[in-house]
């Protein structure tokens, strides 16, 4: 499974940003273009060493600054406290704090592989965290801990004994807001809340965390995301509440997947309530042996010692500074951003190599291949990829540097192909010896041209579509010239501008903006597709309202097995694999959906009302506006005739005079829906 969604990712990488079939070298060397088989694993590597996550968008800035404050406020407090902490124990404690504080834990047992390690200070493992909750690196032992305060009792310091992650209890109580693709796992709104370990090769399905808290814990094993809890793999998801102490809590795998070969696996931990901490994850059979580091522990048997003194003037100091600079923590923390709406994204991990499967086969391994760009670009001697990360970031770099000759000529080309239905590389997809040629040199050199210009003038889209729709070539009429046609039949060379049908969702959102009945409205909810007698199968959704509510057909919610028929009857993708250029086709099946869908009649009668509402109108005019709103003009003399004419022989048709009754719903409605049925209402002059 996991195979087979990298090769989903490879393939439409490949194809949207280089315009090449990276897929085709799954299983071996593309038979004609220079990908290897390392290539494409080389490649995936980057992938396999990200993860899925729900990014709040909207709060990701604020609360990142959010977080570096919180972590600059903490190691001024640590700068600040511990010397009066020391002071306020006497020779004992100085003594004590010229021990490191991060000395962290004993080192790993025989068959123990420790997948993230959080008490050893800045020697820890990277906070990597989905949003800011986790903040910018893990607590160190020896933190200065204010207690509540007790009413008769003065205020206590503590001091962490275990170095540690940590999430404060406002971030769990963040939410995500608008629509999710995915829901939450386990009840648990996880969006801005998750830490993730690094990705480890286990050989074992037992692990245990080290945790404070009330908090959840997800297992993600081969990058399976687990959308449902139920009997398979739900070993996988569990959850946990301490209490406020530290305890190891485990979790066994073994009941769902066999283990014998390993698996490469990382942990996500989300915040359910209140404030939560994770100090190790450790893939063991039994349970670590860890001890609280020395230091920290015998501070705080000083500390709270029956004799000491809250009240001596060195510790009373200590404590009211911590007071103040708890309140000053507080008040940073008073700027979080709680709520947002959400959106799929990828998490960066740290950086693993896949293995070359043999034949594609996930069950046939063979040499690792590290991760790099492709051999083609940028040769085969590259230097070492980072493992701090995926190396995301430096393919990206790659993907855009100047010497890369295909990501500005691809760009480039399907803007061209949007404009004009066709781009100068006709195959937008595959610029490889299997791709379609431009039509001549010149068409090639203007693919250059634009695309290096394209470069040098910073990327702009905005740029580039306004010099193509202002070039001579955009601004010709569709009408043809014989001798021009004679040369060119297949008007490769665009000596006139090429007549294009609409796609179908803009046919579809053309039938709501004529009826009156399009909703504008920018975001929010998608709407369920209208369910006919014709769709059947697993999962069959609740059946949205036949108009999609008014809404634009970018916000039909698209499923897999329940596509809507209107548009698919107008070449609409299946949304299976990226497809740069669709199919157009002219066939029967248009023209009957045309005349006979329901959607198409019933907007017809609700453009018929709304051109009847002003009862002072003549029909003349009438029928002036149906045509300004169906092809942008006004009809000439003879069509203005055929209308008159046409309302009259559908009104005779339901039994009445239109010279009685010009203003008969039924006869307008019938000359709206004739409208629609017109080649004009769906092509592009």
């Amino acid at each position: 499974d996991e195979a087979d969604r990298m090769d989903n990712c490879i393939d439409t990488f490949g194809k949207a940003f280089l315009g090449l079939a990276l897929g085709c070298a799954r299983c071996h060397d593309h038979k004609f273009d220079a990908i290897s088989n390392e290539d494409y694993y080389a490649l995936t590597g980057m992938l396999m060493s990200s993860s899925y996550r729900q990014v709040p968008f909207e709060t990701l800035e604020a609360n990142l600054k959010v977080a570096r404050r919180l972590d600059a406020a903490d190691s001024d407090t640590r700068r600040r406290l511990m010397p009066l902490i020391a002071a306020a124990l006497g020779p004992a404690g100085e003594e004590l704090f010229k021990k490191p504080s991060d000395s962290g834990n004993t080192p790993s047992a025989a068959g123990e592989t420790v997948i993230a390690d959080y008490t050893r200070g800045e020697s820890s493992t990277p906070i990597i965290a989905d949003a800011s909750a986790w903040g910018l690196s893990s607590v160190p032992a020896g933190e200065p801990v204010l207690l509540p305060e007790v009413e008769g009792l003065p205020r206590e310091l503590r001091v962490e004994p275990l170095g540690h992650a940590r999430s404060d209890a406002i971030w769990s109580a963040t939410r995500s807001t608008g629509e999710r693709d995915t829901p939450p796992l386990g009840d648990v709104d996880r969006a801005g809340r998750v830490l993730r370990t690094p990705k480890v090769l286990i050989k074992d399905g037992v692990i245990w965390h080290r945790v404070r808290g009330h908090v959840q814990i997800f297992v993600v094993v081969d990058g399976h995301l687990l959308l449902h809890v139920g009997p398979i793999y739900g070993s996988h998801l569990t959850k946990a509440n301490t209490d406020g102490t530290w305890k190891w809590i485990r979790q066994d795998l073994r009941k769902d997947l066999t283990w014998e070969s390993g698996r490469v696996v990382h942990v996500e931990y989300a915040a359910i309530a209140g404030a939560v901490s994770v100090a190790e994850t450790v893939a063991s059979i039994e349970q670590p042996k860890r001890g609280d580091p020395p230091l920290p522990a015998t501070v705080n048997t000083l500390l709270a010692a029956p004799g000491f003194d809250w009240n001596a003037p060195g510790a009373k100091r200590a404590v009211d500074e911590a007071v103040t600079l708890a309140a000053a923590r507080d008040a940073i923390l008073a700027n979080v951003q709680l709520e947002s709406p959400t959106a799929p994204a990828i998490l960066d991990g740290n950086g693993i190599d896949q293995y070359v499967l043999l034949k594609g086969s996930a069950a046939r391994r063979g040499e690792l291949s590290p991760r790099r760009f492709l051999e083609a670009i940028d040769g085969p001697s590259q230097p070492e990829w980072p493992r701090h990360s995926s190396g995301r970031r430096e393919l990206a770099d790659r993907v855009l540097h100047p010497a890369n000759p295909l990501t500005t000529r691809v760009i480039v080309n399907r803007i061209w192909h949007h404009l004009f239905g066709r781009g100068l590389v006709p195959t937008t997809d595959n610029f490889g010896k299997l791709g379609e040629a431009a039509a001549d040199p010149v068409a090639q050199s203007l693919l250059d041209t634009l695309a290096v210009r394209f470069r040098e003038e910073g990327w702009s889209i905005k740029r580039l579509v306004h010099e193509i729709v202002t070039s001579s070539a955009w601004r010709m009429a569709s009408g043809r010239d014989p001798q021009a046609v004679e040369k060119d039949p297949l008007n490769m060379l665009l000596h006139h501008y090429p007549l294009r049908r609409l796609e179908g969702e803009a046919v579809r959102d053309k039938i709501l903006a004529v009826s009156g009945r399009l909703d504008r409205t920018v975001g929010g909810p998608s709407v369920e597709v209208f369910i006919t007698e014709f769709h059947d199968g697993r999962g069959k959704p609740k059946s949205g309202p036949l108009d999609g509510a008014g809404r634009r057909s970018i916000y039909t919610r698209i499923r897999r097995n329940f596509l809507p028929s209107f548009l698919l009857a107008f070449d609409m993708p299946v949304p299976f694999q990226a497809m740069g250029r669709r199919t157009v086709t002219n066939v029967p099946a248009q023209a009957l959906a045309l005349m006979n869908d329901p959607f198409v009649m019933e907007q017809a009668a609700v453009w018929a009302r709304k051109t009847l509402r002003d009862e002072s109108l003549p029909s003349e005019a009438r029928i002036d506006t149906m045509y300004r709103e169906a092809f942008a003009r006004g009809p000439t003399a003879e069509e203005r005739v055929a209308a008159f004419e046409f309302l009259a022989a559908q009104a005779a048709e339901h039994g009445v005079s239109f010279a009685a009754a010009p203003r008969h719903e039924a006869a307008w409605t019938d000359l709206a829906h004739a409208l629609i049925n017109t080649k004009e209402f769906i092509f592009v002059p």
